[in-house]
């Protein structure tokens, strides 16, 4: 078959509908859902059980907290051994060299062979929504690039029904015989051997029948969501999320980015009860079938690779649009919610056309579909022309949505629209590279919204948002490059994280800084003008960089050095004489009581090329390109101080003698505006981090935020305001956190003041707000915990009394001060809510009661799926573990129910990484250290992912800190509030 070769054959569908069956009898079954009383019953089971459950909270809350006290004593009453822990889960014995029956498999590699190339899949799809399982056939084209006699692809807990395998020349077909069939649960492969050898540049098709399973616990492959109707009916939706390595687990595939194909797509739906399939392409036609179901026949696809297939089965509402090139952009949804994605329906029109005149490439489909699906993992998914969002990503309303929430959904917008380019037109050779694709589109993410949203002031908010988040990571000596060899499933799942997201946008925002604007556009125009519909990796990028320069640069040796080995350096400036400045280098460690020999090997020897710029009082801005070196320059000027790293474009940390920090600090307190917003919010970032290194004094930080009651603008008081709090928690007597509480209110009280609970003013004044307030809240300023109070008690009867950029802030406060009665209300308007938003509100503010009881009522029903859906689940356990008495409570009921977080969301994905995060990052002590260090030593041995390396260092990072700065702060802070 050709790319123009017609549907599947009828004789097939008959095989795919099952031997003894009619199609109109089992297409009947296939679609019978909540329309159904046989399925779900009645909506009234559903409404009875959320009733149930309130009332059975209060009657039933002795028993709660007999079972929570009797989880206390058996916690108490365990070993250190990893019997422990009843949930164990050690990795499987599965082999890469054994069959599922036992025999020996012939291919082990952890890699497809490269002797066969599809070319072209056409796969039919006929689900059964009564059973949640599917039928299919997947036809694949292929082209002989080495001789061979067996063909190895992907596929992942599917039943293979039939296979066969066929030779066309001159029209003429002949099939070959199949000698042996094997599967590989370790590798995921479906070995198939035929009775020649295929030849050289030859076209083969390989047709399988098979069957799968639509997952019901798990939010990736093919899996459903459910949400309510407006008539109380509970309805279901069939979608997929294939990123990185789960097309196989839909049907039998390739499944690996560097083999392209076209994807031809049919998908059989009832034609009734407005049923709709969606896949990458436009419908082409609509075959009638028997009994009202139709099959939707998709065009072809263009070239790309299978974890950018999508499809999804729905009775969703849709709103339209199109660009002026005439490209045609609906979103969809749930219909109570479709009129909530105008909004980003009107960000991607906006979008789309920026990108396609900033990249100078069209965007090569005729269409794209955004969906707001009700349970999923990430915040979105960019798959070629059917994006797919997370609800809570996608829906904005415009009467009482806030400033945050709008912000997000647009970069969230722009995020996925970039990756049409970056990482669908031009697609990574393999995971090593995936920060081709996240980087790229996290930094494009910030330049399309600030075109479409520019009073969002984003690229002002990156330094804080993106680099100083990846700089936390990257300064674990556990971290890994940007850029590290992956070649397992797990492995690769480990690569979505904050250093191939914000590091890899941090190290492009530095070079667009450095080689300047038209440079970084050109560059990035001939790299996906040169590799599109083809595989890249970073290589290829630098040496985009580097043509358009005339080779004046060498970037490709330049970013090496940050994208091949781990972390980052500090850069200290250090006055020599009145004219000549020292600069040198050294690697960032957050804990350097850490053994250095662990550092991972590199051939840079942790030496950068690093382009300083750094600004004198005089105004002198000077640049200087360390080239894995030290240096010392002339600057022909006598000046009072110097800032490195101007307006926080590198990524790097900057250090200085200490008469450099005194004048810093004493310009600030004299006239802080002779630095930029960028270059306060850096030296207090900096000072910050570099004193949990141990390579500044902990009062630095703090005599720097001494002229933070005169700042009024966001960032430099976030970066204060989180500083303190987070010396804060880490001080171990009372006074002491009671002098910190006194010099926090000291210091922002004037700003508190100054900014009233008027939601007015600018995006970034009304976060500086939102900051303020929480902070105040946060040591229990009685004027914000009365006033939050009030207005919560008027907000549960008309929600308009709290300004929507407050809203957040003064449920939680208020919630933090409530009695059980007041949490009840608040747990039944979040059951009765339909408005996703507003339900990942309340369960956020539920997590703030101070009352163990309801704490444990709440992280009970997150394991409920009707009560709470699989993908909230880890949100109410992180806030939760957020609040003083539930962290132990949320970390013992993550760990007993560990085997089922980890079949519902996998092991190295967001989902896990955000859960792991949320209940370890309030952990401080050695007794905390160490039960996390025994339950993941149990639980994810010698291969343990990323994250928990990062979590474990945290919590030790925190306990270096406390020895060594806690006595000096105290003592500070003791002084700085008689002042």
């Amino acid at each position: 078959m050709d790319a123009g070769d017609s549907d599947i054959e009828s004789t097939d569908k008959d095989k795919l509908l099952g031997d003894g069956h009619s199609k109109s009898d089992e297409k009947r079954k296939l679609f019978r859902t909540t329309d159904s009383s046989e399925q779900f019953q009645s909506d009234g089971r559903f409404a009875r059980n959320k009733r149930c459950f309130i009332v059975g909270g209060l009657l039933g809350g002795v028993v709660i907290l007999a079972i929570l006290i009797g989880i206390i004593a058996k916690t108490r009453g365990q070993t250190n051994g990893c019997d422990q822990f009843s949930t164990s889960t050690h990795g499987s014995s599965d082999s890469s060299n054994v069959s599922v029956d036992g025999k020996k498999f012939p291919y082990t590699s952890a890699r497809l062979p490269l002797s066969l190339q599809p070319l072209q899949y056409h796969i039919l799809l006929i689900p059964n929504v009564q059973h949640m399982n599917y039928t299919g056939q997947v036809s694949i084209k292929m082209r002989v690039k080495n001789p061979v006699d067996y063909i190895v692809l992907h596929q992942r807990h599917l039943h293979i029904a039939t296979i066969h395998v066929t030779y066309t020349q001159d029209s003429q077909q002949r099939e070959l015989k199949i000698v042996q069939v094997l599967e590989n649960t370790y590798n995921e492969y479906l070995y198939i051997k035929v009775n020649e050898t295929m030849r050289r540049n030859k076209f083969y098709t390989l047709k399988i029948l098979f069957n799968g399973q639509v997952a019901t616990k798990r939010l990736i492959g093919v899996y459903r969501s459910m949400y309510t109707a407006a008539n109380g009916d509970q309805r279901v939706t069939i979608s997929t999320d294939f990123e990185p390595a789960d097309a196989r687990s839909a049907f039998p595939c390739f499944d690996e980015p560097t083999f392209k194909a076209h994807f031809k797509m049919s998908i059989v739906r009832p034609s009734i009860n407005k049923w709709v399939a969606l896949s990458n392409m436009p419908i082409e036609s609509t075959t009638e079938l028997h009994n009202g179901y139709v099959q939707d026949n998709f065009a072809n696809s263009t070239y790309m690779s299978t974890y950018l297939v999508a499809f999804i089965l729905c009775q969703f509402d849709s709103l339209t649009t199109n660009t002026s090139d005439g490209i045609m952009i609906r979103t969809w949804s749930v219909p109570l919610q479709i009129s909530k994605t105008e909004y980003a329906l009107n960000v991607a029109r906006e979008a789309l056309s920026f990108y396609e005149s900033y990249f100078a490439i069209d965007y090569p489909l005729p269409k794209l579909d955004i969906v707001g699906i009700p349970f999923f993992s990430s915040s979105a998914m960019e798959n070629w022309g059917l994006l797919f969002f997370k609800e809570t990503s996608l829906l904005f309303d415009e009467t009482s949505g806030s400033t945050m929430v709008r912000q997000a959904v647009s970069t969230t917008v722009c995020h996925e629209l970039s990756h049409q380019w970056f990482g669908n037109l031009v697609t990574l050779k393999w995971w090593d590279n995936l920060w081709l694709n996240e980087g790229f589109a996290t930094y494009m993410e910030n330049i399309g919204a600030s075109h479409t949203n520019p009073e969002f002031q984003l690229m002002m908010q990156f330094p804080m948002v993106s680099t100083s988040h990846a700089m936390v990571i990257d300064g674990f000596l556990s971290t890994k490059p940007i850029s590290v060899p992956v070649t397992t499933v797990r492995q690769i799942g480990s690569m979505f994280n904050a250093i191939s997201y914000d590091k890899g946008a941090s190290l492009l925002h530095m070079l667009h800084a450095y080689l300047g604007d038209l440079t970084f556009q050109k560059a990035i125009h001939n790299y996906l003008f040169d590799y599109k519909f083809r595989n890249a990796n970073d290589n290829d990028l630098w040496k985009s960089f580097s043509m358009v320069t005339g080779n004046k640069y060498n970037v490709e040796r330049m970013m090496n050095t940050w994208t091949k080995q781990a972390h980052f350096p500090v850069i200290t400036i250090r006055k020599l004489t009145h004219d000549r400045l020292e600069i040198t280098q050294q690697v960032y460690n957050i804990n350097p009581t850490n053994d250095k020999s662990k550092l991972r090997p590199s051939r840079y020897e942790y030496k950068w090329y690093v382009p300083v710029q750094a600004k004198s009082s005089n105004g002198k801005l000077y640049m200087h390109m360390l080239e894995m070196d030290n240096a010392t320059i002339s600057t022909n000027e006598t000046f009072r101080w110097i800032k490195g790293n101007f307006n926080q474009s590198g990524y790097y940390r900057v250090n200085y003698d200490a008469q450099n920090w005194k004048n810093l600090k004493q310009q600030l307190i004299e006239k802080h505006k002779e630095l930029n917003t960028l270059d306060r919010f850096g030296l207090l970032d900096d000072s910050l981090a570099l004193s949990k290194a141990g390579l500044l004094n902990g009062t630095t930080f703090l005599s720097l935020t001494w002229y933070i009651n005169k700042e009024r603008e966001y960032l430099p008081v976030k970066a204060a305001v989180s500083g303190i709090l987070y010396i804060h928690s880490l001080l171990t007597k009372e006074e002491d956190r009671k002098n910190s509480e006194k010099y926090l209110l000291l210091k922002i009280k004037p700003i508190y003041e100054y900014l009233g609970w008027v939601d007015d003013g600018s995006p970034m004044l009304q976060y500086l707000r939102t900051s303020v307030i929480g902070a105040l809240c946060g040591i229990n300023y009685p004027d914000v915990i009365d006033r939050s109070k009030s207005l919560f008690k008027n907000w549960l009867t008309n929600p308009k009394a709290v300004p929507s950029n407050l809203e957040d802030v003064v449920l939680q406060c208020a919630m933090k001060h409530a009695d059980e009665a007041v949490w009840n209300k608040m747990f039944t308007k979040y059951i009765k809510s339909q408005n996703p938003t507003d339900k990942i509100k309340y369960l956020s503010t539920l997590g703030s009661i101070r009352n163990r009881k309801l704490l444990y009522q709440l992280l009970e029903s997150s394991m409920k799926e009707d009560i709470i859906g699989i993908g909230d689940t880890v949100s109410v356990i992180s806030s939760v573990a957020d609040n003083p008495l539930g962290r132990s409570m949320a970390w013992q009921f993550a760990i007993q129910h560990w085997k089922e977080l980890k079949t519902r969301y996998g092991t190295a994905t967001f989902v896990m990484d955000h859960l792991i995060t949320g209940i370890t990052r309030n952990f401080r002590t050695k007794e905390e250290l160490q039960k996390v260090k025994d339950f993941f030593h149990c639980h994810d041995g010698k291969s343990q992912l990323p994250v928990i390396s990062e979590a474990i260092e945290k919590i030790e990072a925190k306990i270096y800190w406390r020895q060594l700065h806690e006595k000096n702060v105290a003592k500070w802070f003791k002084v700085a509030i008689k002042e």
